[in-house]
Formats: C-alpha cells, sequence, structure tokens
C-alpha cells in the first residue's frame, strides 16, 4: 500500500495536464510539484485509511448478517469488485474519493435489510440485468476501450449507493 500512495502522490504532484513540452515546463512543474507532494501523499494516505476502516466495517457487516444469503452474497460481490491489491494505483482518482460511501452503502443496505427484505429483493431485480449487460459488453470489448468503459462502472456503484437510500426520502441520496 506504501508504494501505491508513494506512485499516486508523484501523479498527482507532477503529471497532470497538460504536460510540459519544454525544459523551462518541466522545470517549472518540478519545483510547483514538490511543494505539493507531502501534502497530496498525506490525503491518499489518510483516504486510503478511510476506504480501508470503511472496508473493514462492510466486510464484518456481510459476516455478521444471517438469514439474508441473497443480499450478502451480492454484497460481498459489490465489495470484491470496489477492493483489490492495487486498489490505489489501479483507480481513478476522481471515484476513488468516493470508495468509502459505496462501502458505507453496503453496510447500510444489510443493516435495513431486515426491515424490508421485499424491497431489496426489489432493487436487485432491477439492477442485475443492467449491471449482466454492461459486463457483458466490457467483457467483449479490446483492452483499451474496456479500460474506456470501466470508467463508467463508477456509475454503476453509484447507482447502488443511491438504490439504498431512505425509502421515504424526496429524492435519493446516498448512504
Amino acid at each position: 500500500m506504501r508504494e501505491q500512495i508513494i506512485a499516486v502522490a508523484l501523479d498527482r504532484s507532477f503529471l497532470l495536464d497538460p504536460l510540459p513540452t519544454d525544459e523551462f515546463a518541466f522545470k517549472r512543474r518540478v519545483d510547483a510539484g514538490q511543494g505539493r507532494l507531502t501534502l497530496i501523499a498525506n490525503e491518499v494516505a489518510r483516504l486510503a485509511a478511510t476506504i480501508l476502516a470503511e472496508y473493514s466495517v462492510a466486510a464484518r457487516k456481510i459476516k455478521d448478517t444471517k438469514n439474508a444469503p441473497e443480499a450478502t452474497t451480492d454484497a460481498a460481490q459489490q465489495l470484491a469488485r470496489l477492493m483489490s491489491k492495487r486498489l490505489l494505483a489501479s483507480s481513478p482518482w476522481g471515484p476513488l474519493q468516493h470508495f468509502a460511501r459505496y462501502q458505507k452503502a453496503v453496510t447500510a443496505r444489510l443493516e435495513k435489510y431486515h426491515a424490508d427484505p421485499a424491497r431489496d429483493a426489489a432493487r436487485m431485480s432491477e439492477l442485475r440485468p443492467l449491471e449482466q449487460r454492461y459486463w457483458r459488453l466490457v467483457d467483449l470489448l479490446p483492452h483499451a476501450e474496456a479500460r474506456f468503459y470501466g470508467l463508467f462502472s463508477w456509475g454503476a456503484e453509484h447507482g447502488r449507493t443511491l438504490g439504498g437510500a431512505s425509502p421515504r426520502a424526496s429524492w435519493p441520496q446516498g448512504a
């Protein structure tokens, strides 16, 4: 994880668009990045700690939830899609900032399950066909295009988060 934090901090400090095109611009980028590197590394480390803490809570909730095999299996699959060994290095920075919220949504979903299992089943039946079609399409694409469409998978995670919103909410809210 340490190497990933450093790599992400270096990318966010020095490899911003537009990339330098001459020596003067390169030196200016290096000078500007050096001042931000420690701050950005600390920000990335805090985000990683938050993500890991929420992952721990969600994984524990999945393990402790009884009498909801379909919901826990789906939640475990969602959590497995979110978390990987190269999480920081392989995820775009924008969506990465929402991982803790997605994991909180998993926990909230399982907490709400016993109040209304039919609602959870209805949400799953609405979402499952859409996800299956999406992932089949991504599997058929060449690698470069699959990476591009992979960015849209964060929209699916956001949709899952909104799906767990309170039924009394006037508009969908994330967990």
